[in-house]
């Protein structure tokens, strides 16, 4: 169901005072300046560019515009398949023996040199109980640091640390968690693109799986950043949905909520993936100021100490 701002305020205010509100931050947080991160479609239209330079080297019988034309559209909600297509062309990069250097340059250019924005700040200065994310940049990380919140950044965590995330959890450690890894760790087998991608780090880390029901199960999620576009949310919708589904009544706060922030020019698409959902919130917002608006809002009412 859609809540208006105020409402979504009151009900925030009531999980932060209990510890009982997580924050699930998307790639859109860390688009504004100085962070200047690419969109979701900006980064497609960019690894286009580049599987059709590797496409040149190792496959010079067929177009990669031919490729792209049997594809569906990446900016359709059938963005995967695309997408597939074009993680297999710098596959083969290895398979004719040829530099995965490309992967690599394309690393160093989208994440090195970033700064955090005031999402980060806001974000890491507010109480959450875990900070997660989807994003491969480390820009929460270097917030915390800037903000002398030393005890969420005592460890990186990425999904590959489940022995440590799950001790973090068990002992009450803050934390901000990685969900898909960070950008210096992650090889191009890992790098999720697709929902096959995503599925084949949950089947290789079951762990994982069983870490985020416990989390969905026992907390309320905020999420922010994520557009009707971004194949990330869909995978998270899934995985919340999966852990609480079926909870009952949606009116009850004692039981975790999903809060979804998002622009209301998106919000129609969402509603098609959420309408089934038990115990959602969409918050529709006019602007990503209103939305960062809302985030300050939780912040001045709940500091998160420096330690």
């Amino acid at each position: 169901m859609s809540i208006s701002i105020e409402q979504a305020k009151d009900e925030l205010t009531q999980l932060l005072a209990k510890n009982k509100l997580c924050i699930f931050a998307g790639s859109g947080i860390s688009v504004p300046a100085p962070s200047n991160l690419p969109t979701w479609d900006q980064f497609v239209d960019k690894y286009i560019e580049i599987c059709g330079e590797v496409n040149k080297v190792v496959d010079s019988t067929m177009k990669f515009e031919d490729i792209l034309a049997d594809a569906p559209s990446y900016k359709t909600k059938s963005a995967v398949n695309t997408l597939t297509v074009l993680k297999d062309k710098i596959r083969l990069c290895k398979k004719h023996g040829m530099s995965t250097s490309i992967y690599d340059d394309m690393m160093n250019e989208l994440f090195s040199g970033r700064e955090p924005n005031d999402y980060h700040e806001t974000i890491v200065n507010t109480d959450y109980k875990y900070i997660l994310t989807t994003n491969y940049d480390t820009l929460l990380d270097k917030a915390a640091m800037r903000q002398k919140h030393y005890d969420l950044v005592r460890r990186i965590y990425s999904y590959k640390d489940l022995q440590k995330i799950s001790e973090a959890v068990y002992t009450g450690e803050p934390a901000i968690i990685h969900v898909h890894g960070i950008a210096t760790e992650v090889v191009l087998e890992d790098f999720v693109l697709t929902a096959d991608d995503y599925k084949k780090i949950r089947d290789k880390n079951k762990g994982l799986r069983t870490l985020l029901n416990i989390l969905f199960m026992n907390y309320s999620m905020l999420m922010v950043g994520y557009g009707a576009s971004d194949p990330h949310l869909e995978d998270v919708i899934e995985d919340i949905n999966l852990s609480f589904g079926w909870f009952g009544s949606e009116d009850v706060l004692d039981l975790p909520m999903y809060y979804l922030v998002i622009k209301k020019d998106k919000v129609s698409p969402i509603f098609d993936q959420l309408k089934n959902r038990n115990r959602t919130r969409i918050i529709a917002v006019n602007s990503h100021q209103e939305a960062l608006d809302l985030l300050k809002f939780l912040q001045v009412r709940f500091p998160r100490a420096s330690g």
